[in-house]
């Protein structure tokens, strides 16, 4: 009885690990992806929808904030899987104050990622229309723009490219 109790707790806590689609978001389905005005990392310049979301590649949607433990370690996955996600657009949005935006792009060598963009969203449109409730949060679009689904907290590369392909 014990160990069935043991094997229950441990794979309880292995589900509670592993990233699920976030059905919080639901209320997305059958949307494209918001206009949105941010300022680009490094150089601050202002860029909207149409500077950033090129159509034909699927898109990635990432709400991060530089302090953000998570947010750090995901984009270090980012960064060890760039190759595989090198025909996907990520946009990489916080509220948070630019200096902040401009020393993570640094720290991270974002730039050496050219499929994404990093910036800050000033004015919190993105964020009032699409409702992040933690960090990360990640919501996927097709190739066309339309919604396919959204991930809250650490996300292993390979679930999200999976997402992407279904």
């Amino acid at each position: 009885m014990k160990k069935l109790i043991l094997l229950l707790s441990i794979l309880t806590a292995a589900q509670i690990t592993f990233a699920q689609a976030d059905t919080s978001f639901n209320f997305l389905r059958n949307t494209s992806i918001p206009d949105f005005e941010i300022a680009k990392a490094p150089d601050s310049v202002t860029v909207t929808k149409k500077d950033v979301v090129k159509r034909g590649h699927p898109f990635l949607l990432v709400f991060f904030s530089p302090d953000c433990e998570h947010c750090q370690k995901e984009t270090k996955e980012f960064l060890a899987y760039k190759n595989e996600l090198k025909d996907i657009q990520v946009l990489m949005i916080t509220p948070m104050p630019y200096a902040h935006v401009k020393q993570f792009y640094t720290d991270y060598n974002i730039d050496s990622l050219p499929n994404f963009t990093m910036g800050q969203d000033w004015a919190y449109h993105l964020g009032d229309k699409l409702r992040p409730h933690f960090f990360p949060t990640m919501l996927l679009y097709d190739k066309i723009g339309n919604y396919i689904t959204g991930f809250t907290g650490n996300v292993p590369i390979p679930t999200i490219l999976a997402a992407f392909k279904k």
